[in-house]
């Protein structure tokens, strides 16, 4: 069954009019379909494609109730893009209808509702008794035409289905205006048969008042006994290329999680041998003993890459996995992926869709969905402020939710997407090497501000595309708040820009340090200077170092601040000094004068460390900063890159000579003297 969803013309006899009742999942104020602008058919030909070959062929019926003229259906693809033609529906799939799902068990109401009657799962999709409907109004299986008709090709999508009996599919639209247009009601289905069905519609479909092309959703009724094996959000149109994916997991002490995606993805790829050609996962732990069942995951399937090196943080092991793609695999996209996220393989396809028909080279990325609260979104994507720090888009949004999902109605634009998933262009990554060797933090929002600034390349976070992951919200360790800092410097005077980002003042950062020691948070306050005097040293100096000696003397001095808190002076001292004589005197901006002291209504009795020896060592930090900070910025903008090719990090990490020291535990030992004396170096 074949039919128009423009719900503006006279109704056929085979085609309701769209006036009849039909009622949005959980929505309040809907419009007539009239009041939205007149949709045009896909084409005179295709909009009407009956009795599909390839229906035929696995059993199910593809009738026409449209008014258009009857034509043959779309040609069967070309094999190489096999991964998006349906043979069930003769359509190119754009976006599967996520009904059936591996993480069905803990967020079971993110997919779809219930709005009346009674539904069961099956094996194949849903069953649906006489009367009973079903509701799609949520984040999952909506359709954000506001993403589509800018990125990629499409303009004109059918809504398509394989079901057997008869049911009434309800149509909408949600626009950034506020509004809830009922598109039309649609029989769709025929009784105790196995039946295929299109309804078709285009993005450009809006007025003016609309706000914009918005989101699309559908309820489903159940005329009789109903069993819904599939629907998709489909076009007749082939995409111009298709893209293919290399998957990069960068793992630490993560087994069972890591484990679980790789058997997962093993399922997958069984499936779709041509969407995702190879899966790099590189163990910074140094051994895959503890990984066994990858181990032999990787021995029976050559398109997995087993890889184990030193701890050199996320950024060192997703740059392998990047480096290892360019190197040996065929595919044109590489996906980050954290260890400890939790995918539903389906997401692959929504994935690979909207990468092959983008209109060019984009970075998509991927959601976060709240482990610990799996029906919740933590973050769409995320923004820099003036500042450099992160501003989270569409944290905190239900996904089972109606009136959450119109968040999603307009585009959000971001600047970067964080790699628990994203997927980069290879092609790209050729051209402006690999991420920096910063450990960890701000790996991934450096590398997506870079092709941004380099290539013009933007960053998608697609809503409907998502994993799991645990929140942040825990992992408050202080050694994690100084790479936050250290690196926050780095982009800032990467990326600079008078009009939307630059480096703190040195104001800036002695109010925030006299706010955490006001707060009795001195080891945070530390941490904050230690980070200010290394980006101070340059750049050879952070990004030629080897990033797991580094760290594991920084592990080693706060370990000796949490022992002996009155060593911060000391310790601090010994940084500075590491890198040229301390000034004296030289600062305008000294912690005193911080207004966060409360000027002269307070007495200097009443600050505890005001006459305490960190003083003037924070002072001198500070003093170095406003001294240096302009050069540093120029320095860093003019070197960093060229430190991050592929060449750099091989020298660094991954020649034979590196391979071999890397499990060698003893490597280290030079580093771990130097943390016992308190004198940190960083190269």
């Amino acid at each position: 069954m074949s039919v128009n969803g423009d719900g503006l013309k006279g109704a056929s006899s085979s085609k309701p009019n769209p006036d009849d009742d039909g009622t949005a999942s959980g929505t309040a104020k809907t419009t007539a379909a009239t009041g939205s602008a007149k949709t045009v058919k896909a084409s005179s030909s295709a909009a009407s494609a009956t009795k599909s070959t390839k229906a035929k062929a696995s059993g199910a019926k593809s009738a026409d109730a449209s008014p258009s003229k009857t034509t043959a259906a779309p040609a069967a693809p070309a094999e190489d893009l096999g991964a998006f033609w349906d043979a069930d529906l003769g359509r190119y799939t754009l976006q599967p209808v996520m009904i059936r799902s591996v993480a069905e068990t803990f967020a079971p109401h993110i997919f779809y509702r219930t709005l009346e009657g009674a539904t069961k799962r099956s094996d194949n999709g849903i069953k649906m008794s006489a009367g009973a409907k079903v509701g799609f109004n949520n984040y999952v299986n909506s359709f954000y035409a506001a993403y589509w008709l800018k990125h990629t090709t499409v303009s004109a999508i059918s809504l398509s289905g394989v079901l057997t009996g008869n049911a009434l599919l309800h149509l909408f639209k949600s626009t950034p205006s506020g509004q809830t247009i009922h598109i039309g009601s649609y029989p769709v289905g025929v009784a105790d048969e196995r039946e295929v069905f299109h309804i078709h519609f285009d993005l450009y479909g809006f007025l003016p008042t609309d706000g914009g092309p918005g989101r699309y959703f559908f309820d489903l009724e159940a005329v009789n006994d109903l069993e819904v094996e599939k629907i998709s959000f489909t076009t007749f149109v082939p995409p111009a290329r298709e893209a293919s994916f290399s998957l990069g997991i960068c793992t630490y002490q993560k087994e069972d999680y890591v484990t679980n995606i790789g058997m997962m993805l093993e399922k997958y790829m069984a499936t779709q041998p041509t969407v995702v050609r190879d899966v790099y996962i590189v163990n910074n732990d140094k051994t895959f003993d503890k990984l066994p069942a990858l181990s032999d995951l990787g021995k029976r399937d050559p398109r997995f890459h087993m890889i184990a090196q030193g701890n050199v943080g996320g950024a060192g092991g997703f740059s392998r996995t990047l480096q290892e793609s360019l190197s040996g695999s065929g595919s044109t996209h590489h996906i980050f992926m954290d260890d400890d996220a939790f995918i539903d393989p389906n997401v692959l396809d929504r994935l690979h869709a909207f990468v092959s028909y983008a209109r060019e080279e984009i970075i998509v990325g991927g959601h976060m969905m709240d482990m610990k609260r799996p029906h919740m979104v933590y973050e769409g994507g995320a923004k820099l402020d003036y500042w450099g720090f992160l501003q989270k888009v569409g944290d905190n949004l239900d996904a089972s939710s109606h009136l959450d999902a119109t968040f999603y109605d307009k585009l959000r634009e971001v600047d970067y997407n964080a790699w628990w998933f994203a997927c980069v262009p290879k092609s790209v990554a050729m051209e402006i090497g690999l991420p920096l060797n910063i450990f960890i933090r701000g790996d991934d929002f450096e590398y997506g501000l870079r092709m941004r600034a380099k290539k013009g390349i933007k960053t998608v976070s697609l809503p409907g595309l998502f994993v799991w992951h645990e929140p942040f919200e825990g992992k408050t360790a202080s050694w994690l708040e100084y790479y936050n800092w250290r690196n926050r410097f780095m982009i800032c005077s990467l990326y600079a820009d008078p009009k939307s980002l630059t480096i703190q003042p040195v104001e800036m950062l002695r109010d925030i340090i006299v706010d955490h020691l006001e707060g009795q948070r001195d080891e945070i306050a530390f941490v904050m200077c230690l980070a200010i005097v290394d980006f101070l040293s340059g750049p050879e100096a952070i990004l030629q170092s080897d990033a797991e000696a580094f760290h594991t003397n920084l592990r080693a001095i706060l370990a000796t601040l949490k022992v002996r808190p009155s060593a911060f002076a000391e310790l601090l001292s010994a940084r500075l000094e590491v890198h040229g004589p301390i000034e004296q005197g030289s600062q305008v901006v000294d912690l005193r004068r911080s207004p966060r002291l409360g000027g002269k209504k307070r007495a200097v009795d009443e600050i505890r460390w005001i006459e305490s020896d960190l003083v003037p060592v924070i002072d001198a930090v500070l003093g170095r900063y406003e001294a240096n900070v302009e050069a540093l910025c120029a320095e860093w903008k003019e070197k960093a890159h060229k430190l991050s090719s592929r060449e750099a990090w091989t020298a660094l990490y991954w020649s034979d000579t590196k391979k071999a020291d890397a499990t060698d535990a003893t490597s280290t030992s030079s580093i771990n003297e130097a943390a016992d004396s308190t004198t940190v170096t960083t190269a």
